[in-house]
């Protein structure tokens, strides 16, 4: 059991396709601009990431999805600036929980970005049912977290 600091996917933004503008900010670079490290550590299947605040570190399951840890470490970086420490676990949904979660949809998905991309894609004419796999891809995170985002917007329902 041994903690590592992870490479290029968590400190790079995602691929851009070619006349894509992405704002997807590397959540990675974030944390090291606020003083806070990012641990790899081979954890649980049901582990993703936790704020250790005496260590200022965020710790991350190196077996998760590359989309699942950006995300995560997003919604640590909430619980941060919330000024509290928490796990987060698959299907945990406390008030910090969700404060921590719209923290992250909103700093790896802003709400006029989310927006223009759907412009752009209704005015493509490509169907709704796909618009969380492109707004996903655009931005670097998972195909659920798309969704949901869409969802709160109010594009989708």
């Amino acid at each position: 059991m041994g903690f590592t600091i992870p490479s290029a996917p968590f400190n790079r933004p995602p691929r851009r396709r070619p006349g894509a503008v992405i704002f997807a900010p590397p959540p990675g670079r974030l944390c090291r601009r606020l003083g806070l490290d990012v641990v790899a550590w081979d954890g649980r299947p049901d582990f993703t990431a936790t704020l250790c605040v005496p260590r200022r570190a965020i710790v991350v399951n190196r077996n998760a999805l590359v989309t699942r840890v950006r995300f995560s470490i997003a919604h640590e970086l909430g619980h941060f600036a919330l000024g509290r420490s928490g796990l987060s676990f698959f299907g945990r949904r406390g008030a910090s929980e969700r404060l921590a979660n719209a923290f992250a949809a909103e700093l790896l998905m802003p709400k006029p970005i989310v927006v223009s991309i759907c412009a752009e894609l209704n005015r493509n004419y490509e169907p709704l049912i796909r618009w969380p796999d492109f707004v996903a891809f655009r931005l670097g995170v998972s195909r659920e977290a798309a969704r949901v985002r869409l969802e709160e917007i109010g594009i989708t329902k």
